[in-house]
């Protein structure tokens, strides 16, 4: 029973987490088409330490494990948006 709970919360917070990077994507490129370049990497960063607090308040081994390749998911689409703003800088 509570072995079948903690999956069932696993993947509430999985598929959280991914609604919260589809949701923060949308957002940043609302942002990029505006041109808010400087406010667009502050809340960039700061939904990062929030993404990263949040996983790491809910550290039993297993679901950090579970969690990982989320991470790493978003620390990827994170730096492929900071290009994409030096990118837009540059030009």
């Amino acid at each position: 029973m509570t072995r079948l709970l903690l999956v069932m919360m696993l993947m509430l917070v999985l598929i959280l987490m991914i609604l919260l990077l589809v949701l923060l994507t949308f957002i940043l490129m609302m942002m990029l088409m505006m041109l808010l370049k400087l406010m667009a990497t502050l809340v960039l960063v700061l939904m990062l330490i929030l993404m990263i607090v949040l996983v790491l308040s809910l550290t039993p081994t297993l679901i950090m494990l579970m969690l990982m390749p989320v991470l790493v998911l978003m620390v990827m689409v994170i730096l492929m948006l900071m290009l994409a703003l030096i990118l837009r800088r540059r030009n």
